[in-house]
């Protein structure tokens, strides 16, 4: 799979990436912006399956980016430490959130949902090096991808973005 992060601080940009390349090896991080332009551009040069994005940087909203795409096919992570009233709008309700702060035990809880869902799953299929699948007896594919979860150590101020 195939990730960028949107996140304007590095400190958040640092621990996510620590936490993400531990915790989920399937996982490239193939870019990372610290602003929704830079967010866009990345989205439409590296076609990512996932992005984790902020949801307020300095230049705006993720929800600005979002509403710029016209066919999205990747997941969107949203992170943020102040209860959004935006997350619970129904036009973003398809979109995973983790608040600040939070356990890695989330980050690892988000990437399975997201792997055991019907559109992450055509693409793990597809991209057989990474998936280690099996057909039963009515060929459906059985996914055995897991996110693992190493410690139980948690992160005052860990930010996903």
């Amino acid at each position: 799979m195939r990730a960028i992060i949107i996140e304007d601080e590095y400190n958040s940009q640092d621990a996510l990436m620590r936490i993400l390349l531990e915790q989920c090896p399937d996982l490239n991080i193939i870019g990372v912006a610290n602003s929704i332009a830079e967010g866009l551009k990345l989205l439409k040069e590296k076609q990512p399956d996932i992005v984790f994005a902020d949801i307020h940087t300095e230049d705006g909203d993720i929800f600005e980016l979002i509403d710029q795409i016209e066919k999205r096919d990747f997941n969107i992570v949203l992170t943020t430490s102040d209860e959004d009233d935006a997350l619970h709008d129904k036009k973003y309700e398809d979109m995973e959130h983790i608040m600040k702060p939070y356990c890695q035990k989330n980050i690892v809880e988000v990437m399975n949902k997201i792997r055991k869902s019907g559109k992450m799953k055509q693409l793990l299929f597809s991209f057989n090096k990474n998936v280690t699948s099996q057909r039963n007896t009515d060929n459906n594919p059985k996914e055995k991808v897991e996110c693992n979860f190493k410690h139980n150590a948690c992160f005052s101020h860990f930010f996903m973005a």
